[in-house]
């Protein structure tokens, strides 16, 4: 990992680190996670590009339940656009997973000038869909996923409900239980933002948020994997038909976790995307 910082870099806005050369790739991790859920994804680079990591608010503190204040999608947004503002001072490519890729998306529709391009694998953020079949059908398909988990929050098992999290956006059963010791220590570490998660404070939502997806002009990459939900998979199919820039993509044998499972496909469908977006600057 070339150029990689040995430690977290602290900013006004959030806690990150970087590495590597050439145009800004910012990484946005997802729910139950932090920066650390990169370090695949990291370890397998070996293209151009400086890489800024930051975890945002709420997450990375084991045990510690984050600040309403400062957890939610309005909040994440406005923490990831100052992060831009002030570690890269211009637009940057933004790499999103999961409910990081609806952050990368909402930024792209609200803050336009700090975007140079999104690849958003597996997003959550389905409000532009107007497809009442497809929208229900996501709703429907969101419901099962989040069954296991709400019933081990319900019981009061926050580690329970981290796992019931990552296997059922897999729709796998025993997924977490394979994952090994660090990549699992990850997701357990931000088990205090599970209850957050399901309370509705960091939905994955653009309601009452400036600009909708659909008027972003940047080019876009939806991606999912090969083993999507229907929920993940449905998102990446409208959102790439309906965006004038968009692209869609499908990693082989990917899971939701693809950063953590896949890298080395997850790595190369990044850099093809960022090939054509950045060609003018790489």
């Amino acid at each position: 990992m070339t150029g990689m910082d040995a430690k977290p870099r602290s900013s006004n806005v959030l806690a990150f680190e970087r590495q590597g050369h050439g145009a800004p790739v910012v990484f946005v991790h997802g729910y139950i996670s932090d920066l650390r859920v990169w370090e695949n994804v990291r370890s397998h680079w070996a293209h151009p590009g400086e890489l800024l990591l930051p975890t945002l608010k709420g997450f990375g503190k084991p045990n510690v339940a984050p600040n309403p204040d400062e957890f939610g999608t309005p909040e994440h947004l406005e923490q990831l656009a100052g992060f831009i503002e002030l570690e890269v001072g211009g637009p940057a490519h933004v790499v999103g997973w999961s409910y990081g890729a609806t952050l990368a998306l909402l930024l792209a529709a609200s803050r336009p000038e700090l975007v140079l391009s999104v690849y958003a694998y597996e997003a959550g953020l389905s409000d532009f869909i107007s497809d009442e079949a497809i929208a229900s059908q996501i709703a429907k398909d969101r419901a099962d996923m989040a069954a296991g988990a709400v019933a081990a929050l319900a019981a009061g098992d926050l580690d329970q409900a981290v796992g019931q999290i990552v296997d059922g956006a897999c729709a796998r059963d025993g997924v977490f239980a394979t994952l090994d010791a660090p990549a699992r220590r990850i997701f357990l570490d931000n088990a205090a933002t599970v209850p957050a998660m399901f309370s509705g404070e960091g939905a994955s939502s653009s309601r009452g948020l400036t600009g909708s997806v659909l008027t972003i002009q940047q080019p876009v990459t939806m991606s999912a994997g090969e083993h999507a939900r229907p929920a993940y998979r449905l998102v990446a199919d409208e959102a790439a038909r309906l965006l004038p820039s968009a692209r869609r993509t499908t990693l082989a044998y990917g899971l939701h976790v693809a950063p953590v499972t896949t890298p080395t496909a997850f790595v190369a469908d990044v850099a093809a995307h960022l090939q054509p977006a950045a060609q003018e600057e790489w």
